[in-house]
């Protein structure tokens, strides 16, 4: 616990700032992904969410990677996240940033490439094989 506390008083005077700087540029990035935890009075293995904002990678010269640990999937903590943020922001398919692009203005949402092709390469299996090279 005295690394948490550690981290909350003087490394997030840091993170503020990098969040601050995330807002200006034009392209982040931005995903989330289950953890298992033993936090929060929850008990054992309970299922939380990180969540990761990052600059894009036509940014090579200053990464910015940031982290927020919640404990679920909720649209309220990318909505607070990006709350002012005038950009685009390249995500996956989850439906909360699609609704967040209705609610907050300035914010335009595009889909990331991996996960286009990963859909191109299911569907891809499906055809059978001698088909396959023809669909190349």
């Amino acid at each position: 616990n005295w690394c948490i506390r550690l981290a909350e008083e003087y490394l997030s005077i840091l993170y503020d700032h990098l969040h601050e700087e995330l807002y200006f540029y034009h392209v982040i990035q931005a995903d989330e992904t289950p953890v298992l935890v033993n936090h929060d009075g929850r008990k054992a293995g309970s299922k939380s969410w990180m969540w990761v904002y990052r600059s894009g990678h036509l940014y090579q010269d200053r990464q910015i990677v940031l982290y927020e640990y919640q404990q679920t999937r909720n649209a309220s903590h990318p909505r607070e996240f990006l709350k002012g943020y005038d950009g685009i922001c390249v995500t996956d398919g989850y439906q909360v940033y699609h609704t967040l692009e209705k609610e907050l203005e300035e914010l335009t949402i595009a889909g990331c490439w991996v996960h286009c092709r990963r859909r191109f390469d299911e569907a891809l299996k499906l055809i059978p094989k001698p088909s396959q090279k023809e669909s190349n």
